[in-house]
């Protein structure tokens, strides 16, 4: 027959494996030491043990919800930017099929009477540089390879006011967005593309083209996060046109501005 004393010796035994296994062996071991220098008696070593079994499943649980609730966010901030993206392609779709019910029909020229063909010389004849008229060629200018869409208001609208190196982060933007506009880039990224010395650089003017509103940006990077900003171009129907132009015109760096 079992004594109290054997009871508790057994149960003290099976919680030290217990805290052991929860907390790492290299945490526990120093815990069990100071539990046996400070408690001479069995009895109330095991009731403190009991209170540490107790302290540590608390703690456990609320990690297990913190993780939980990072998770969530992260999945609701996820699916927003799905939502948003899809939206975005919706209207571009429907920009498009509207522009190509809009166009008149294509008019077929009159089909003109075939000749013979002739033999293309083989050598193109050079002329003198920035000499006029056409350029002997036996090939075509034509868009090969990749290539990629930008508003025509860019031009029309906003290249007189547009700093030019806002302008050339706004054409690598449209270059790195996808159909719903959507695109992740960094400053350091931004200024090599430009030709600036530093992330300094792109970052201002990233900052400008939030100003103005032609981009908005989705979910903020980091070095910490070792991720770039996620950004979304603003279709040009939703601007106020007059106060992206005034903004796109103010001067880019302090200089400019004691200067003007």
């Amino acid at each position: 027959m079992t004594t109290t004393h054997e009871q508790d010796r057994a149960e003290y035994e099976i919680l030290a494996g217990k805290l052991t296994e929860t907390i790492g062996a290299a945490a526990a071991a120093p815990m069990l030491s100071a539990l046996v220098g400070l408690y001479h008696d069995p009895a109330q070593r095991l009731a403190v043990l009991r209170e540490t079994i107790d302290q540590q499943a608390k703690i456990a649980a609320v990690e297990q919800s913190t993780e939980a609730e990072a998770n969530r966010r992260s999945l609701e901030a996820e699916r927003a930017r799905a939502a948003a993206g899809a939206e975005l392609a919706a209207y571009y779709a429907k920009v498009d099929a509207e522009k190509a019910k809009s166009a008149p029909p294509v008019q077929q020229p009159p089909s003109a009477p075939v000749e013979p063909e002739r033999s293309v010389p083989t050598t193109v004849k050079q002329r003198a540089r920035n000499a006029t008229g056409p350029l002997a060629t036996t090939g075509t200018y034509s868009l090969k390879g990749d290539f990629f869409k930008m508003p025509n208001d860019v031009a029309e609208e906003l290249l007189a006011v547009m700093p030019g190196p806002v302008l050339k982060a706004y054409v690598y933007a449209h270059r790195l967005a996808n159909i719903t506009g959507t695109f992740w880039i960094s400053y350091g990224t931004v200024a090599q593309k430009i030709g600036c010395k530093s992330a300094r650089h792109g970052r201002r003017v990233f900052v400008r083209l939030q100003k103005a509103g032609l981009v908005r940006l989705l979910d903020r990077g980091g070095a910490k996060a070792h991720k770039a900003n996620v950004y979304q171009l603003v279709p040009f129907d939703v601007l106020d046109m007059d106060a992206v132009r005034a903004t796109l015109a103010e001067p880019l760096t302090m200089k400019k501005a004691k200067e003007k």
